[in-house]
């Protein structure tokens, strides 16, 4: 039987607004994470759609698994696109893991969730959430969509701009 895995990298979306945790930051013009100067090999989920829609109607040589990261970027890179779109200043602060749960749980995330955002959130300085791979790109005919541009249709969509 013939497969095809699709590994997903990170969803850009999740980190640009559907966390919750955005309006936090722009109120207090903080960013806050546990995830160092780790880099994200995020993709909006546009394009991981449309890479997925490339395997399944085109053809299959064989077996295969593709790594779906977009370009790289770190907490830094997302406060900075994030401060561009709305105008305010915004900043990443890097928390230790139980002081970043304890603060999602203060804003109102149930306490078993915050830990595991926070975990993954630490895990990126492992290098879990990066990739250097081509796949996407080559999937999709084009370079992913850019991380800013992400952004500013994530916080339309939210209501935030």
């Amino acid at each position: 039987m013939r497969h095809v895995f699709l590994r997903n990298g990170a969803y850009i979306e999740v980190y640009a607004g559907d966390l919750g945790n955005i309006g936090y930051a722009l109120a207090t013009g903080k960013l806050i994470g546990s995830a160092a100067y780790g880099q994200l090999s995020g993709a909006s989920r546009d394009d991981l759609a449309e890479a997925a829609a490339a395997v399944l109607t085109g053809p299959i040589d064989g077996d295969a698994i593709y790594e779906l990261g977009g370009t790289a970027f770190t907490m830094d890179d997302l406060a900075e696109a994030i401060s561009k779109v709305t105008g305010k200043p915004l900043v990443y602060e890097d928390l230790p893991v139980d002081r970043y749960s304890q603060a999602l749980a203060a804003a109102g995330v149930p306490a078993f969730f915050a830990d595991i955002i926070a975990d993954a959130s630490f895990a990126t300085q492992r290098g879990d959430w990066y990739t250097d791979s081509v796949d996407l790109p080559r999937l999709l005919g084009r370079p992913s969509t850019p991380l800013i541009e992400v952004v500013e249709a994530t916080l339309k969509r939210n209501g935030l701009l």
